[in-house]
């Protein structure tokens, strides 16, 4: 084991803003509950007690119920960890859900980072990298783990290696590479069966997490970074070609 990345764990901030409020919210209905139950028994009878502090204590269920349930969905991703070793990854993303992952099986990485904003201001960065595996279904991880920057730099240091050669030699046998829906051949790039020749590729750019590529005679074509496995690999690769073409 090399180093072990853990899910945040709850500190003060948290339970000040989150748990004392809806601890307050699950616990005023039952207090009124309560007194309306009284004044009704002492005032009225039984009949008027139970009456009058039904949809209280009903209320009071209901928070308590969701502040149970919203405790227990943080517990568990505070108990969240991915484990870096030599051979791969070991995750741990619920109790019930435990992944191995061998470097050799990751053929894609993609890392984002977008804000939130709400009326022109920025309110949270929120922070994801998915895993592809060759096997199963990809493999999401967002800021709830610890350190996501850095795991995210330590997977790419040891997966993309692998991952060029294997493209360097698909583009030797074949003369072409792929990346999910974009396939790049020494005549331009084919996507999803549109064909864009080198001569008619005005730019290739990264913007609003979308790969847009622009031609003066195909026009323009946008495509999702969640589509394309290992993008950067891609704008590097591109760039060699745009290089040996100067």
């Amino acid at each position: 084991m090399l180093k072990t990345y853990r899910g945040r764990q709850i500190g003060w901030r948290e339970l000040f803003i989150l748990f004392i409020p809806g601890g307050g919210a699950a616990l005023t209905p039952l207090a009124y509950g309560v007194w309306r139950a009284n004044f009704g028994y002492t005032h009225y009878g039984p009949a008027a007690a139970v009456a009058w502090s039904r949809s209280w204590y009903l209320l009071a269920s209901f928070a308590t119920l969701a502040l149970i349930g919203l405790a227990w969905l943080r517990l568990r991703n505070a108990h969240r960890s991915v484990v870096v070793h030599q051979n791969g990854l070991n995750l741990s993303l619920t109790p019930l859900r435990k992944i191995s992952l061998p470097w050799e099986e990751i053929e894609g990485v993609l890392y984002t980072s977008t804000d939130q904003v709400f009326l022109g201001v920025s309110l949270a960065q929120r922070k994801r990298l998915t895993l592809q595996s060759r096997v199963g279904k990809p493999v999401n991880l967002d800021d709830r783990i610890q350190d996501l920057d850095e795991l995210a730099l330590e997977v790419k240091r040891r997966v993309y290696p692998k991952i060029e050669a294997r493209l360097a030699s698909a583009a030797k046998d074949s003369g072409s590479a792929t990346f999910g829906p974009l396939t790049v051949t020494p005549q331009g790039m084919r996507i999803q069966e549109r064909e864009f020749p080198w001569g008619h590729i005005n730019t290739v750019k990264i913007a609003s997490g979308f790969l847009v590529v622009e031609s003066g005679a195909s026009g323009l074509m946008k495509i999702p970074l969640t589509r394309i496995p290992n993008p950067e690999i891609l704008i590097e690769h591109l760039q060699q070609i745009v290089n040996s073409r100067e």
